[in-house]
């Protein structure tokens, strides 16, 4: 009997793509090779809302889909890092969200760094109908230009 990870790319990300997000964020989990496999595919998840709360170097993201409200304590990550941030958001990258929204102060500016760096570095450009960013004085300062 053939295994999940035997299949080809199609019907595969066909499958990811029926499964809501937490479904593929725990995916990502079973093992090596299907974490590789969803990290390196392109495919349209569920997400509706993405709100990053940017703290320190570390993020606190809450993540909205039509089926299922994400939250875990404060949010759907608390204290996640960079890396961890690239990975949704090139999950949402094919998907259309209905709102983006960034909350930050200037405290927080290496955050900011780093999530600049990876929208920037994105294969495609994130569509959003609204996008929202919280803290005046780092837009003053032009650290995050709209593209």
């Amino acid at each position: 009997m053939p295994s999940l990870l035997e299949m080809t790319d199609v019907p595969m990300t066909n499958i990811l793509e029926k499964c809501g997000f937490k479904s593929v964020v725990t995916l990502r989990k079973v093992c090596h090779s299907l974490r590789n496999f969803i990290d390196d595919s392109c495919f349209k998840t569920d997400l509706d809302n993405i709100h990053i709360f940017i703290i320190r170097t570390s993020f606190s993201i809450i993540c909205h889909s039509p089926k299922l409200f994400l939250t875990n304590g404060n949010g759907f990550g608390k204290n996640w890092t960079s890396s961890d941030l690239k990975i949704i958001l090139k999950m949402a990258q094919n998907s259309k969200l209905s709102y983006f929204s960034v909350n930050t102060n200037p405290d927080n500016a290496e955050g900011l760094d780093d999530l600049e760096e990876i929208l920037k570095n994105q294969t495609r450009p994130l569509q959003t109908e609204h996008f929202e960013m919280e803290g005046s004085e780092i837009l003053k300062n032009g650290r995050l230009r709209s593209r």
